[in-house]
C-alpha cells in the first residue's frame, strides 16, 4: 500500500483502568487517523495493482 499526501488528523491515546484486574495486563493503546489523496493498493498474489484518488476525477 502506497499514501501520497498524507496528513495525521487525529491522535488518540489510551490505556485500561489499571484498577480491575483483568484489566491490568494489558498494554496502552494508540489510534491514528490519517488523511490522504492518493491510495495505491498492490495486491503481489496475482499482481492486481488499483489505484483512488480524491483529486482526479475517473
Amino acid at each position: 500500500m502506497l499514501l501520497e499526501g498524507v496528513k495525521v488528523v487525529g491522535i488518540n491515546l489510551g490505556m485500561a483502568n489499571a484498577k480491575i484486574a483483568a484489566m491490568s495486563q494489558l498494554n496502552h493503546v494508540e489510534s491514528v487517523g490519517l488523511s490522504y489523496e492518493r491510495i495505491t493498493w498492490h495486491y503481489i498474489d496475482g499482481n492486481i495493482q488499483f489505484t483512488n484518488s480524491w483529486t482526479e476525477r475517473s
